[in-house]
């Protein structure tokens, strides 16, 4: 009765998948779909169909909000997921009464050929910020640079998340959350990051303007504004 993609990489390995059984869009006629999120909404487009159901909020308690007002009492939901998704929304969706299949369309692995040019970029410190896009980029990191190194980096980066989930695990590693998107997106987390490199700036620039006569103010001013 309902397909639930929570990403693109969801909406990707389903419908390769289906393409390679030898059916296509025309097999999914019927069934409402949800997706969490813009990019997955627009990815699920790209193959000529339009969400039925897209929450306002970019997390899986948000699906089960808007899922719990429509009713799902007896209704089959399919959900092809990553591998280590969180098993939040297939727990809530179970406890509302809903039928749900979830299965591991994907897996979310690290880059191991990447470790070396890793260690390499923090060594040399030339970063400010370390951003963060889903759990799994998290854990996956972690395990390319290793907990020494990640506490020496925390000393001296800001980590930046696409939203709580992310942030939550995080700070699993003790970490702090330096910037956390407003927009549970990749524009979200871009827009986040922006706004605190603007606000440090001028931060600085109102301590550096302080005691400098109208010229000099001025100068500095229209410099900021070139940058």
């Amino acid at each position: 009765d309902w397909l639930i993609f929570t990403s693109v990489n969801g909406v990707m390995s389903f419908f390769n998948r289906l393409f390679k059984l030898g059916m296509d869009a025309r097999n999914l006629k019927g069934i409402k779909i949800c997706t969490i999120g813009p990019a997955t909404t627009e990815k699920l487009l790209s193959f000529g169909i339009k969400s039925d159901c897209q929450p306002a909020k970019y997390v899986a308690e948000s699906v089960v909000e808007k899922l719990k007002k429509i009713g799902l009492k007896g209704k089959k939901v399919l959900m092809p997921r990553s591998e280590i998704a969180r098993e939040l929304l297939s727990d809530e969706l179970t406890r509302i009464g809903a039928e749900v299949v979830d299965i591991a369309a994907y897996r979310t692995v690290p880059d191991s050929s990447s470790k070396i040019e890793l260690n390499r970029v923090l060594k040399e410190e030339k970063m400010d910020i370390i951003t963060f896009t889903s759990s799994s980029t998290v854990r996956n990191f972690v395990e390319l640079v290793g907990k020494r190194t990640l506490h020496r980096i925390a000393k001296v980066l800001k980590f930046a998340s696409i939203g709580p989930i992310t942030s939550k695990t995080i700070r699993g590693y003790g970490l702090n959350v330096s910037i956390e998107a407003k927009e549970y997106t990749i524009p979200g987390i871009v827009n986040a990051i922006v706004e605190e490199v603007l606000h440090n700036t001028n931060e600085k620039s109102k301590l550096s303007l302080r005691g400098r006569s109208p010229k000099q103010s001025q100068l500095t001013c229209k410099q900021m504004f070139d940058w």
